[in-house]
């Protein structure tokens, strides 16, 4: 089955284009939304597989709060802008966006479309990801917990990649060394309960 994709874009231009690349594609499952507004009630009522989404609206809410807060509502946000730039693109991988798209380029359609597939398989293999991660904690929980006692880690692959005092320690520390992942958080409080 198709995935389901929101589209959100205030150019109509741009709202016409994308779908027609989707369907040309293969992909059949798609809505759009001109606002941040619109597509938050579209989410409310749907659910959508992958967003696609500008960064800058003419709307209340604009920029990384769009990325953050659809990334909450969605599983995969790829993001196309005319306004590209190195600190916008490191700062949507942080807010959790799978890929920037510069929708200036003359294959910017191609592109949307390849990472869309890709999407796809990460989708899968991250579901599959964390059921391994979390059974590795399971398994390994006693030893994990001698060790990282007191202390947040994160997990990826099956293999502890970091650990910290505190959550925001941590999570700065992993996505400055892999910002394209998505690890298993986890902390193992003094008193032995998990609230990971």
């Amino acid at each position: 089955m198709s995935p389901n994709i929101l589209i959100v874009d205030d150019e109509k231009e741009i709202l016409k284009i994308i779908p027609q690349f989707l369907q040309s594609a293969g992909f059949d499952r798609f809505d759009t939304a001109t606002s941040y507004k619109e597509a938050i009630e579209k989410l409310k009522k749907t659910h959508f597989d992958i967003i696609v989404t500008d960064m800058v609206m003419e709307d209340e809410k604009s920029g990384l709060a769009i990325v953050s807060e659809f990334r909450d509502l969605s599983p995969l946000v790829i993001v196309i802008t005319a306004y590209p730039n190195t600190n916008y693109l490191k700062e949507c991988m942080r807010a959790g966006a799978y890929d920037y798209i510069d929708k200036r380029d003359e294959d910017a359609m191609e592109q949307l479309i390849k990472s869309i597939n890709e999407s796809l398989k990460t989708l899968k293999n991250k579901n599959l990801k964390n059921d391994r991660d979390a059974g590795f904690i399971e398994n390994e929980y006693d030893n994990l917990y001698k060790q990282y006692k007191g202390k947040f880690i994160a997990i990826l692959d099956e293999n502890v990649i970091g650990s910290g005092d505190s959550y925001d320690d941590i999570e700065e520390q992993i996505t400055k060394k892999y910002p394209y992942s998505s690890p298993t958080y986890f902390s193992f409080p003094d008193e032995g309960d998990s609230i990971g």
